[in-house]
């Protein structure tokens, strides 16, 4: 739907349903894409994108119905009709996914610089959008704090620089293709990597002068898209997958309209043109078969992260989970070791540390990585937050499964403070009354 979507934003714009297609089949087929669409937990991505797209091609039926058609018996009603499909649809997006806030952003590129709106009247026009947007912006800034992410202010325009350099990379040559970029504000920093990166930002903001001045503005536009998608995650602001990695392919989902754009306008030159643009769309296809392979099972998609990322912290972390629920110890420590020793204070790289102490009856130690995951807590929420109780069910869920009645007891107590009302609580507790009484152990009060 999407892609269809897309199709029909070209057609509007160029008028040639070939190079349309073809600019539609980029949006659809491009590897980058593949992550969106494998990744389950991802339909908040494709869901919101869609509707993005659908508000972007809705405001252009909108600008439009100014014209005068022949079958519209009220032109001003049509374009009032149209441009609240455009609001409801962009509000559709917001719940989706609060990523959507960049769509008026989108539509102003659009409008002003293709379908050549004075700038003033494409604010005016999307005033209600704008505020539409803030609360959306206001509620993920609450609930995504990202206090603990290290990114120092003078950084932070060098880190969006090298997201964009990493995307339009990662455009070109969609190889290889993983979960996690291990990309952190940290990582950058302490390569040095962030000091030279954002030069390939000269060469390319050059190119799209050449353009400007030959007044091909669609490539221009496409470009801009491109960035001003994705602009909240480039790293001028911090966010919580952050601490993962500051680029991710999902991020780019919307922002591959602008690709789409780009394509179609090549393909509209000429015949040559054309042909040229179907054969990197089929090699796309391809690349993105096997890209879809990767996403077969839990442990072939880790292993591959793991391969092309070994110091980012889902490969080896995920995949010593993964070890730890079949029971293949040995596998477990391997890839819990890489783990800690790249991330010591991640709260999933700690509770697995710990269960394997637990199943190799190291139970001091295990204890020490428990206690050490409810500070890591404590310093990123706040002492006594009720969220911290999260670290004190971890524990206590370690504790159950390796038959440490006591201290699964006393973590569960743990958390019941912090947190009275979790739901989980209630199961473990049950948990525990079940295994205290096959031990001929009182309940507790």
């Amino acid at each position: 739907m999407s892609a269809g979507i897309v199709y029909r934003i070209l057609y509007r714009i160029l008028g040639c349903s070939r190079a349309s297609l073809l600019g539609g089949l980029a949006f659809l087929v491009h590897p980058i894409q593949v992550e969106s669409v494998a990744w389950i937990s991802g339909l908040k991505d494709v869901l919101s994108g869609c509707c993005v797209l659908g508000a972007v091609y809705w405001f252009i039926r909108f600008r439009e119905t100014g014209v005068e058609v022949s079958d519209i018996s009220d032109p001003k009603r049509a374009s009032f009709v149209r441009w609240g499909i455009s609001g409801f649809l962009l509000l559709l997006a917001l719940l989706s996914k609060p990523s959507a806030m960049t769509t008026p952003a989108l539509i102003f590129l659009i409008d002003t610089m293709l379908l050549k709106t004075p700038w003033k009247r494409s604010v005016r026009d999307q005033v209600p959008f704008l505020i539409l947007v803030i609360p959306f912006m206001v509620i993920a800034r609450m609930v995504q704090p990202a206090s603990s992410i290290e990114s120092p202010w003078w950084a932070r325009p060098l880190i969006a620089l090298d997201s964009i350099v990493f995307y339009w990379g990662k455009i070109l040559f969609p190889y290889p293709l993983v979960l996690d970029y291990g990309r952190t504000p940290s990582y950058l920093i302490q390569t040095g990597q962030l000091y030279w990166t954002w030069m390939f930002v000269i060469p390319m903001g050059l190119i799209l002068i050449y353009f400007w001045k030959k007044q091909a503005y669609l490539p221009v536009c496409g470009a801009l898209l491109s960035v001003v998608a994705p602009i909240h995650t480039l790293g001028w602001v911090r966010f919580e997958f952050q601490s993962v990695s500051t680029v991710a392919d999902h991020y780019l989902y919307v922002g591959m309209l602008g690709v789409g754009m780009i394509v179609a306008r090549i393909a509209s030159q000429s015949q040559t043109t054309r042909w040229g643009m179907v054969g990197l769309v089929a090699i796309w296809s391809i690349v993105s078969m096997v890209q879809c392979r990767v996403w077969k099972d839990h442990e072939t998609l880790m292993r591959h992260t793991f391969e092309h990322t070994p110091f980012g912290k889902v490969g080896a972390s995920n995949l010593a989970s993964w070890a730890i629920a079949n029971r293949d110890l040995g596998m477990a420590k391997k890839y819990s070791d890489i783990a800690l020793k790249n991330w010591p204070d991640e709260p999933i790289v700690l509770v697995n540390a710990a269960w394997i102490a637990l199943f190799e009856r190291q139970d001091e130690q295990a204890r020490n990585l428990l206690l050490r995951n409810v500070q890591v807590h404590e310093r990123h929420y706040g002492k006594g937050d009720p969220r911290v109780a999260e670290a004190w069910i971890r524990a206590a869920e370690a504790y159950l499964a390796t038959n440490r009645l006591t201290e699964a007891e006393e973590a569960l107590h743990h958390a019941r403070k912090l947190n009275p009302d979790r739901p989980d609580l209630v199961k473990l507790f049950i948990r525990l009354q079940n295994a205290q009484k096959t031990d001929s152990i009182p309940p507790p009060d």
